[in-house]
């Protein structure tokens, strides 16, 4: 696992409460548009990330690519996505 990879695993334990599988249930809404937002500003580089740029789709999208997951739908994509996080 790279140092990015790591940080951001890290990063979303923190927000999570430890459990990434739960991610896009925790992390989705209005309410939580400042957590994406400095979540994509760590994966991009960026000091900040306007929260219009930071939705759910965009931050799983930035993740799949991040950690090379790959699958045939959503769910198959999202569990090989929280597979390699946990490896």
């Amino acid at each position: 696992m790279t140092e990015k990879q790591e940080e951001i695993k890290n990063l979303i334990n923190t927000y999570t409460g430890g459990y990434p599988r739960r991610m896009f249930w925790v992390l989705t809404g209005n309410a939580k548009a400042s957590i994406r937002a400095h979540i994509m500003a760590v994966l991009l580089d960026k000091p900040k990330v306007p929260q219009s740029k930071a939705g759910i789709t965009a931050l799983r999208e930035k993740l799949v690519e991040l950690f090379g997951a790959e699958g045939d739908c959503y769910a198959a994509l999202e569990d090989n996505l929280f597979e390699k996080m946990s490896a």
